[in-house]
C-alpha cells in the first residue's frame, strides 16, 4: 500500500492500483499479471481495461480509492449482490475516477483456502449474481458501443457456461439455472450470430449449446477437468 500511495503524485489521481498472486493449498502461484508496466488511465481507459479483464482483476484489496469516489454509494450500488459485486463496485468507481495509475507488480497474497467463502456451496447467489452484474453493467453503458459491446459478451460467456453449471449439493437449484441461462441465451442468439461485438468462437459455443446443449456440456465438462485440475480440492464438485 505505501508503493500504491507513492504513485499517487499528482491531484488528478484518484485510483491506484496493481497486480496479485494467488497461491493455492498445494503452493502452486499464480499471477494476476506481474509484467512490471505501469500506465495511467483515463476514465474511459479505466473503465474499458475493467470491463476487459487482461490487465485490471475485479476485486478491491489491491487498490487504493479517492474517498469522495465513494459519495452517493447507496444510491449507485445493489447491496442485494454477494458475487461479482467487487466488479460492479469497481465500474462505478473507475467511472467516477478522472484518473488512474496501474503498476503491475504483485505483492498483495491472495490466499486460496480449503472451505473458504469463495469455494463453499452453491447457491442462488453465486448462480445468479454474476449475470446481474453483467445485466446492471449493460444497462449503465447504454449511449457507450464499446463498453457495452463487453459487457454483452461477458453476459453471453456466462449464459453459455451457466447451461453447463455442475450440480454440486445443489442439483434442482442448479437444474433451474441452466434452464434459465439456456432460455436467455436462446432468445439472444440471433442478435449473437449478427452483432460484431462477438467472437466467432464465442458465436459458435453460444449456437453450440443452443441447438445441442448436452454434447457441449460433456465436452466442456472434460476441457475443465484438464485445465482446473489443480483445484481439485477446492471445488470438489469439478
Amino acid at each position: 500500500y505505501e508503493r500504491l500511495l507513492a504513485n499517487v503524485t499528482s491531484d488528478d489521481i484518484d485510483i491506484s492500483h496493481c497486480g496479485y498472486k494467488k497461491i493455492f493449498p498445494n503452493g502452486a502461484t499464480e499471477y494476476y499479471h506481474n509484467t512490471a508496466e505501469k500506465i495511467e488511465q483515463d476514465t474511459k481507459k479505466g473503465c474499458m481495461d475493467l470491463l476487459l479483464g487482461e490487465r485490471i482483476e475485479p476485486g478491491l484489496v489491491n487498490k487504493l480509492y479517492r474517498k469522495t469516489l465513494f459519495d452517493g454509494l447507496t444510491s449507485w450500488l445493489d447491496v442485494s449482490i454477494k458475487i461479482n459485486e467487487d466488479l460492479l463496485m469497481n465500474f462505478f468507481l473507475f467511472r467516477k475516477a478522472r484518473k488512474s495509475v496501474y503498476e503491475d507488480f504483485c505483492s498483495y497474497h491472495y490466499i486460496v483456502r480449503v472451505g473458504s467463502a469463495s469455494a463453499s456451496t452453491i447457491n442462488e447467489n453465486k448462480l445468479y449474481d454474476p449475470i446481474r452484474v453483467m445485466d446492471t453493467l449493460i444497462e449503465e453503458t447504454q449511449g457507450d458501443v464499446g463498453l457495452q459491446d463487453i459487457a454483452k459478451s461477458r453476459l453471453t460467456y456466462l449464459l453459455i457456461n451457466g447451461t453447463t453449471q455442475i450440480y454440486g449439493d445443489k442439483k434442482e437449484l442448479v437444474k433451474e439455472f441452466r434452464k434459465y441461462a439456456l432460455g436467455r441465451l436462446r432468445k439472444m442468439l440471433k442478435s449473437i450470430l449478427k452483432e460484431k461485438c462477438y467472437t466467432k468462437g464465442r458465436k459458435l459455443c453460444a449456437l453450440w449449446v443452443s441447438v445441442w446443449p448436452a454434447s457441449y456440456r460433456l465436452v466442456h465438462r472434460i476441457h475443465v477437468r484438464r485445465k482446473y485440475k489443480k483445484y481439485k480440492e477446492i471445488y470438489p464438485w469439478l
